[in-house]
């Protein structure tokens, strides 16, 4: 997975049997075809799996025997095992790791970054007439990457979210895939599919899902903040922080601020790096949707104005056991000692809050 290499396990059945042989290939009753096989350190592997990986190996599939290698051939039981196989048709790693030797070996990757980023991880599924591809930033920052995907036809947007399809005009067509950038937010998960579009009828506007924004007002410092009939000002910090404790919430933050008259371009976006968890936005009093979970990122672009501008913003936590797993109020912090220990729950509106513009 920090390699980016997409993969599958395989039982027994799966292997043998049920998943059918195409040239250079095992294609699985998902129409997923699968171009290498990885066999773990084992002691034992039946005649049937044995025959099947020697004929995806012909074919022109890639086989590799990781660590030990079986040193028994079964038929359908114990009863009169053969003994160790022939293994000269496909590529052994006796250290049993996944070593850069192991990866060259391996077909022509699906998803390739142009510097390596071990928290972006990716599943990819193969469709009659597209390539649906899930990328997601394991990490708790940002990461900005250029991405190269095998599929051919547009490259489309799929919010899971609202359900709406949005065209990424940032990427870029090649002549065995599609280059895209990739912006992803803590956690960020993106639904990329690579095919023909739909009828416009569903297709949304273009959304800046993959590309970087251009910074227009960052809105840090102070925010008026009203929870549990207090009311009070602060820095965007965790309630904990701020001597409120692990209440219910809602809370309700507020902060004006100054636009000035030509100060952005394209599109403007208001995004918020870190809420726990649940956060309603309205600004100069309308109301936009609830995010629930990341990118905590709205469309502005009709409401906010040149001049004087009021944000409020409701943030509700996650109940007790449930949303994000807790983490420290400072970054690195470990959790408490002794077992069963956890770092307390953090909740609020932790910030950076910044407007932002997309061409």
């Amino acid at each position: 997975m920090e390699h980016q290499i997409d993969f599958d396990y395989l039982d027994e059945q799966s292997l043998s049997s049920v998943a059918s042989l195409e040239t250079g290939g095992l294609r699985n009753l998902s129409g997923q075809v699968y171009r290498a096989v990885i066999v773990p350190s084992s002691m034992v592997m039946s005649r049937a799996s044995l025959e099947r990986l020697r004929a995806l190996a012909a074919s022109g599939g890639k086989v590799v025997f990781e660590g030990q290698t079986p040193g028994m051939v079964l038929e359908k039981t114990f009863l009169h095992p053969g003994g160790a196989p022939d293994l000269s048709f496909a590529a052994h790693e006796p250290s049993g790791d996944l070593t850069a030797a192991v990866i060259a070996g391996l077909p022509k990757p699906d998803f390739a970054l142009d510097r390596p980023c071990a928290p972006i991880r990716y599943t990819h599924r193969r469709w009659r007439d597209a390539d649906l591809y899930f990328i997601f930033n394991e990490s708790d920052e940002e990461q900005r990457r250029v991405a190269w995907v095998a599929g051919h036809g547009r490259a489309q947007v799929w919010d899971l979210a609202t359900g709406l399809i949005h065209p990424a005009p940032e990427a870029s067509a090649q002549s065995d895939g599609v280059e895209l950038p990739l912006v992803l937010a803590p956690y960020e998960a993106r639904v990329v599919v690579i095919g023909p579009m739909p009828p416009a009828a569903e297709v949304a506007d273009p959304a800046p899902s993959l590309s970087r924004p251009e910074p227009v007002l960052d809105l840090g410092g102070d925010w008026s903040l009203e929870v549990d009939g207090k009311s009070f000002t602060s820095p965007l910090e965790p309630w904990q922080e701020l001597g409120l404790g692990n209440i219910s919430g809602p809370a309700v933050y507020r902060r004006e601020f100054n636009l000035e008259t030509g100060a952005a371009r394209g599109r403007l976006w208001l995004e918020c790096g870190h809420v726990r968890d649940y956060a309603r936005l309205r600004l100069n009093g309308k109301d936009l949707e609830a995010e629930a979970w990341q990118p905590y990122r709205w469309e502005v672009s009709g409401e906010v104005k040149s001049g004087s501008n009021l944000l409020e913003m409701e943030v509700r936590p996650a109940p007790t056991g449930r949303g994000p797993a807790p983490v420290p109020a400072n970054p690195g912090t470990p959790p408490a000692p002794g077992r069963g220990a956890a770092a307390p729950q953090v909740s609020g509106l932790l910030g950076p809050v910044r407007l932002v513009s997309y061409r």
